[in-house]
């Protein structure tokens, strides 16, 4: 089926106005698959394409007991310039992820992400709480990237005293690799800051 939309949602902290949203897809009720053979997004800040495929598991009674998806974008883009100071292209991105409801943990298997000079890939959890923020358990990596380059990729609104002095006071650097490790335990997300082991973040610097 064919479904168009128009609807106003949020990217970044800012308005993402939705002119269109295409899905063309099936489903097969007795196997559980659903294919995903068009899904397409334009907007005014944001556009993009996927594809890709999905399994829903159920036991005797229905009941949903897991959800796999993998989908496949490309020709995505991002016209934020107050966040992101310039248009950004991503030529490709892929997510492998499942859901189970027993624990309500969201497992992201695979999320790989390449847009020209930026590689980044990141796995692990996110288990759901009823009355609070969910626990986050990820690992992650962005390959080497010039200075110039990450910042057109780090949103204004994101560690900005971080961000404003490397842009100020390093012209020019490369960075990375950079490794990224969260143990963001349940409800931590609500609090003003997170405890001292929940972030880990290492990154190398050269030629700065």
């Amino acid at each position: 089926a064919g479904i168009v939309l128009i609807v106003e949602a949020h990217l970044l902290g800012q308005p993402l106005h939705v002119k269109t949203f295409r899905l063309v897809g099936r489903y097969d009720g007795a196997t559980g698959r659903l294919l995903i053979d068009d899904a397409t997004l334009a907007g005014n800040e944001a556009s993009a394409h996927f594809e890709g495929q999905g399994d829903l598991t159920t036991d005797a009674t229905g009941a949903l007991t897991k959800a796999t998806l993998h989908l496949t974008g490309d020709n995505i883009e991002v016209n934020m310039p107050k966040e992101l100071g310039k248009n950004v292209s991503l030529a490709r991105l892929d997510i492998d992820a499942s859901y189970t409801p027993a624990d309500d943990t969201i497992t992201l298997v695979r999320f790989r992400l390449n847009g020209g000079p930026l590689s980044a890939r990141l796995s692990g959890t996110v288990t759901l709480e009823e009355d609070r923020s969910p626990a986050v358990a990820m690992d992650g990596r962005i390959e080497p990237i010039g200075l110039r380059d990450l910042l057109r990729y780090w949103p204004v609104s994101a560690a900005a005293g971080a961000r404003a002095w490397i842009d100020s006071n390093i012209p020019q650097a490369q960075f990375g690799p950079i490794s990224l490790h969260t143990n963001i335990p349940p409800g931590a997300l609500d609090t003003p800051g997170l405890p001292d082991d929940a972030l880990d973040l290492k990154f190398t610097l050269s030629n700065a």
